[in-house]
């Protein structure tokens, strides 16, 4: 009789054991997905400001002065760039 009980908590360790690595997969592999996701977003937004500068820029019919573009487009994002970087 003491056998079983020792087998049945044998057993639910080792469920335990396999239920945790299978939580750790998961979680992994979320985390993975969501920074797959971020990285497309950040690259998708790049490209978008990228094709607003451009066009602003490469428009001669636009009378907008350049130095705005310059100072909010381009400083702000290599202060928020070099802000980030540790």
């Amino acid at each position: 009789m003491s056998k079983s009980i020792y087998k049945q908590k044998g057993s639910f360790k080792g469920f335990l054991f396999v239920l945790g690595l299978a939580i750790i997969a998961v979680i992994l592999l979320y985390t993975q997905h969501l920074v797959n996701l971020l990285q497309n977003n950040s690259k998708d937004y790049l490209k978008f400001r990228l094709k607003v500068f451009e066009e602003n820029i490469n428009n001669p019919n636009n009378n907008t002065e350049l130095g705005f573009f310059f100072s909010e487009v381009i400083q702000k994002e290599l202060v928020h760039h070099v802000g980030h970087q540790d």
